[in-house]
């Protein structure tokens, strides 16, 4: 209970040291006054004594002993004095407020009081009988000579026992007032201070919670009404505020994801239409460089006008990887997995853009891991990747600049892709005997490939059953790509190009964007969904004036 609550916790605190405070309080307050009564108490006997003192030796002058012994039963008789006697120097009792006792010794603790020869008063409280005993020598002075021996100093010593236990009273009466006013004052104090923490503090902090959980729930429209002007208030009113972002920020990821729905949908509109077009498109432009191909070979054109052939050609195949291009950004093909070096896969492209690097003096250097291993892709999708990259930085690279490709091995956690259709190459590597263990995961059910059967092409893998693979599950199979190691290949292409600005960095990835003057702007799109699809990133880094550095990564071992 206490540990859940702010409130108990801060009332038990305060409670805690207001009573530590009150406690140690009253009991100085009662050791004060205690030594204050009992010094009170010392001073009026010390004081009633040296009367009493004052009025013997008087009346001793006149010789009137029947006066003194009449004197000393009327004192004895008061409340707070409890004996009064008077003795001689051998410590004989000459006069006593009881009769009785003239003639006895006096107490061996009166007597140990009068060893002082000085003439000095001396006191003393006896806590066995809570008595005050004062002693008070009888100095020998000239005028007591007349009966006394002159050489005797001193003659004796009056004493006068105090009772305490009156004191002591007032001191317990006090002390239990004192107490009893310290528990009403903690027990006010606790209860006002328990108030206003409730008032001020619990009141306003549970508003602010319960406002807080409402937001959870996705209602923006409630607000905490907290009007102080303290910590709180500026707390509810920073809240207020953040709601209202919220709120504001909602509304703004709607409209972005209403308008982004209806890119989608324009771009889908495009892009089945590119596909219709380039399909339309196609065929003909296959007819047309056959036609220019037989009418070169039969008018032997190639001689005569060699160069407006070779044009003819080169314009056609542009035009055939540009539709080449739409076909795959608007119906792109699955994916078929095989297990592949990707070492040979950049060695074989780097073959392919060498001459076109060299044209424009571009040196290429290969920084490649020895010990890569082998890991399920599509060899010819990942070296459209590697020559999409390749021929952006070489075409973005001066004259004398350097493209460096480096692979090398990495820990690092890829989460998986997004589901959709994934085709599924052989799974037996090729030359050897053993299979690879691939299973398909849709949704959260998982299903195991073994070797000994095959899927047909189109057909569904379904959750829990065991599909073989000692041979190819072919295009139609439906999946997700779940990768669940922590080893990763990261493939870098590091180039001293002019780099890419920062405003357009955010926007390589889109389709059709370009900067330059021929193209689609669907290489590096097409390229970021097979790297996707192959369960890997692509991230691109970027220093106008220096240069462009973009990094695939792909999981070592996947599932398919």
């Amino acid at each position: 209970m206490i540990r859940d609550s702010l409130t108990a916790k801060i009332i038990l605190f305060v409670g805690i040291v207001i009573t530590v405070v009150i406690g140690t309080s009253a009991y100085i307050i009662v050791k004060l006054q205690t030594e204050e009564l009992l010094d009170r108490a010392k001073r009026d006997g010390i004081y009633t004594n040296h009367l009493i003192n004052q009025y013997i030796n008087q009346v001793m002058l006149t010789g009137n002993r029947e006066e003194i012994n009449n004197f000393f039963f009327d004192v004895g008789r008061s409340g707070e004095i409890r004996h009064i006697f008077l003795f001689d120097e051998f410590g004989r009792i000459v006069f006593s407020s009881d009769k009785r006792e003239i003639g006895t010794e006096a107490e061996a603790f009166h007597r140990r009081l009068f060893d002082n020869k000085e003439g000095h008063v001396n006191y003393e409280v006896r806590d066995d009988r809570k008595i005050f005993s004062i002693v008070t020598p009888v100095s020998n002075k000239s005028e007591c000579q007349q009966c006394h021996i002159s050489a005797q100093p001193i003659l004796g010593a009056l004493v006068l026992d105090i009772s305490m236990v009156p004191a002591i009273k007032e001191i317990a009466k006090n002390r239990n007032w004192i107490i009893l006013f310290a528990l009403i004052g903690l027990v006010l104090v606790s209860a006002v201070i328990s108030a206003l923490i409730v008032f001020l503090v619990k009141r306003p902090v549970k508003h602010l919670i319960n406002t807080m959980t409402e937001v959870e729930r996705g209602n923006l429209n409630v607000k905490v009404d907290v009007k102080s002007r303290d910590e709180l208030g500026r707390l509810a009113r920073s809240f207020n505020s953040m709601i209202a972002r919220l709120e504001q920020a909602k509304q703004d990821l709607q409209q972005q994801h209403e308008m982004q729905l209806q890119q989608a949908e324009k771009m889908a509109s495009i892009g089945e239409l590119a596909a219709g077009i380039a399909h339309e498109i196609k065929n003909p432009l296959a007819g047309i460089g056959a036609a220019i191909q037989v009418i070169s070979d039969e008018f032997n054109l190639k001689s005569t006008h060699s160069e407006i052939i070779n044009e003819i050609m080169n314009q056609l195949d542009r035009l055939n990887k540009n539709t080449r291009d739409l076909l795959s950004f608007a119906r792109p093909a699955e994916p078929r997995f095989l297990p592949g070096n990707l070492n040979e896969i950049l060695t074989k492209a780097v073959f392919f853009v060498r001459k076109q690097a060299e044209k424009q003096e571009v040196e290429i250097i290969e920084k490649l891991q020895r010990g890569v291993p082998k890991i399920f892709l599509d060899p010819e999708q990942m070296q459209q990747v590697f020559l999409n990259i390749m021929l952006n930085a070489i075409q973005a690279t001066p004259k004398g600049g350097t493209l460096t490709i480096t692979t090398k091995m990495k820990q690092g956690i890829l989460s998986r892709a997004a589901g959709s259709s994934v085709a599924i190459g052989s799974l037996r590597e090729s030359g050897s005997s053993e299979t690879a263990d691939v299973s398909l995961n849709a949704g959260s059910s998982k299903s195991e490939v073994s070797s000994g059967s095959e899927v047909s092409s189109g057909s569904e893998v379904s959750s829990g059953s065991e599909v073989s693979s000692g041979s190819e599950v072919s295009s139609g199979a439906k999946g997700f790509l779940e990768f669940e190691t922590s080893k990763t290949v990261e493939i870098s292409f590091n180039d001293t190009g002019k780099g890419i600005p920062r405003e357009q960095l955010n926007r390589i990835f889109n389709p059709f964007f370009t900067t330059k003057h021929r193209g689609t702007g669907l290489g590096l799109a097409i390229s970021r969904n097979i790297v996707e699809k192959h369960g890997g990133t692509v991230d691109v880094e970027s220093q106008p004036g220096t240069g462009t550095n973009v990094t695939v990564v792909l999981p070592v071992k996947g599932t398919n």
